[in-house]
């Protein structure tokens, strides 16, 4: 991805207000979610600016790096949204080529 949306600031700036777990191996690891619609106006705005990645394509992985594993986002982009069965998840890799930092969004339409 060549623009990265949102800067580092606005990306912790997310992360404070957004649930997430550390480290996830796959969607039951998931134990946590934010409701799109308390949060922010100006957080939501950022948010809505996030690239958003297809998780359906990774639905099946299994093996070691599991669903959140290596090769499902990139560590060029910091934070993205994962689009999943019309869930949507907050990613914030830290830097990463794995989901560091994972949390479900809910009440999020794009």
């Amino acid at each position: 991805m060549n623009t990265k949306i949102p800067t580092y600031e606005q990306a912790w700036l997310i992360r404070d207000e957004v649930k997430t777990v550390r480290k996830p191996f796959d969607l039951e690891d998931v134990r946590c979610a934010t409701d799109f619609n308390k949060l922010d106006g100006a957080i939501q705005t950022l948010i809505k600016e996030l690239p958003v990645v297809d998780g359906n394509k990774f639905k099946f992985t299994t093996g070691e790096s599991g669903f959140f594993g290596l090769g499902v986002v990139d560590g060029e982009q910091q934070v993205y949204l994962m689009e999943l069965d019309d869930r949507f998840f907050f990613i914030d890799t830290q830097g990463s080529n794995y989901a560091r930092y994972v949390g479900e969004l809910i009440n999020f339409t794009r």
